[in-house]
């Protein structure tokens, strides 16, 4: 609905989309809960190891939705 509502019209503009609420909603959050929590400090290499299965996962979904041809309405 996003990658819609922005109207984006390239894979590239996808990827920009997907990679940008990756960030927002998933690395934020779960970079946040591991520093600064009392029972889970793990270190940033370890932060970017967990996260990478979600960012290929945002990545390839955004550039599939991007490039996904668009309906006339």
């Amino acid at each position: 609905m996003l990658i819609n509502r922005l109207n984006a019209a390239s894979a590239i503009a996808g990827l920009k989309i997907a990679l940008l609420c990756w960030f927002a909603f998933l690395f934020v959050e779960y970079s946040t809960i591991a520093v600064f929590s009392a029972f889970e400090t793990n270190p940033w290499p370890l932060i970017f190891v967990d996260m990478g299965r979600p960012l290929v996962a945002f990545a390839v979904s955004g550039l599939v939705l991007g490039a996904w041809p668009k309906r006339a309405l």
